[in-house]
Parts: structure tokens; C-alpha cells; sequence
């Protein structure tokens, strides 16, 4: 005879209670902890900032300050004269390190274009931000305008390089190999301490 059999209508029932309350349990405590990951039991403050183009930011577009995520986007609105007003919700306990000098700078998070936005603290002179105050925006800082920049200077290594290699190429395989054997018995003769002149 199974064991279950055994037991008393008040033990059965325990026994049921016990194996319904154990998932219902652990659900229970994984929606906490998802709660907890999505800040839902921490204090927010809301700050505000005003960019001229929106691109690759949606509501939750991290926010860090000095490396650490302290918050995200949660609103995003078009303003007056074609701006893009934010509303940046920050965990409240970081107000005390921001200054209302403090700047968003809007950057990317990696290669693929994600995008971040970067607070700095402000000045130490300053006073400090408050729930709902509004803090100046830097441009854009991502890969595309650091290409914008870089191209024209891989364009001009470029042409140097084809420069250098016109030249080379100009000279007979003769000369420029005993040119390179001079040199090289030079370095010899300067490694081994002995005087060139």
C-alpha cells in the first residue's frame, strides 16, 4: 500500500497545500526579483533634457554615470523648434552626486549603434539637482561621426602610402636592395658600438 494511502484527510490536505504553495512561492519570488532588476521598489527622480535629434534613443536607453546605470529614458516627446524633449527617470540617490552643471551626453553604448546617455557630475561649486529639474544635452558622440572625422585623415594616409609607393617603385630592385644592405650594415655598425663617421 503507497504511503499517501496512510495518511489522514487533514494530512492529504497539508500535503497538496505544501506542493500548490511551492510554485506558487517561487513565481511569487521571481516576480520580486524582477521587480527588483527593473527598479520598481527603488526611489526614481525624474530630470528632464532637450536634444536636437532623437536617433537610436527609445524609452529604454540606459543611463549611466561614471560607468554605473543609474536609471533610463522613460519619456520622449517632441518640443518646440523641431527638439526632442526627454525625460530621464535617475534612482534618487544618485542626486546627491549630480550638479545642476551636470551635461547628458548622448553616446554610444558599442560598435552597433545602441545608444546611452552619459551624465557627468557637474562641478563641486554647484548646487545639487533636484527631482524634475532639466540639465543641458551634448551632442552626439557615436561611431558615425567618428568616421565622419577619420575618413578624410585614412584618405590622405591613403594617397601618402601610394606616393611612397610610386617612388619605390621608380628606383631599380638593385639599388634600393643595396640601399637597404647600407643601412642595414649601419645599424650593425651602431649596435656593435663602432663609429659610422
Amino acid at each position: 500500500m503507497h504511503y499517501i494511502h496512510r495518511l489522514t484527510p487533514g494530512q492529504k490536505n497539508a500535503a497538496i497545500a505544501v506542493f500548490a504553495g511551492i510554485p506558487v512561492l517561487v513565481v511569487l519570488f521571481l516576480a520580486f526579483m524582477w521587480g527588483v532588476n527593473r527598479g520598481m521598489f527603488t526611489k526614481m527622480a525624474t530630470l528632464r533634457t532637450t536634444i536636437t535629434s532623437a536617433q537610436g534613443i527609445d524609452t529604454q536607453t540606459p543611463i549611466t554615470y561614471s560607468g554605473m546605470k543609474i536609471g533610463r529614458v522613460s519619456g520622449i516627446q517632441l518640443g518646440k523648434k523641431q527638439e526632442v524633449e526627454l525625460t530621464l527617470t535617475v534612482e534618487r540617490a544618485y542626486l546627491e552626486r549630480l550638479h545642476r552643471d551636470a551635461v547628458a551626453i548622448i553616446a554610444s553604448a558599442s560598435v552597433i549603434g545602441i545608444k546611452e546617455i552619459r551624465i557627468t557630475g557637474g562641478s563641486e561649486s554647484a548646487p545639487l539637482l533636484n527631482d524634475g529639474d532639466t540639465i543641458t544635452a551634448q551632442g552626439l558622440f557615436d561611431m558615425d561621426n567618428m568616421m565622419e572625422r577619420v575618413t578624410p585623415i585614412l584618405n590622405a594616409a591613403e594617397k601618402i602610402v601610394f606616393r611612397i609607393e610610386k617612388i619605390l617603385n621608380g628606383f631599380p630592385d638593385e639599388r634600393l636592395n643595396a640601399a637597404i644592405t647600407d643601412v642595414g650594415a649601419v645599424m650593425g655598425s651602431i649596435r656593435a658600438g663602432k663609429s659610422t663617421a
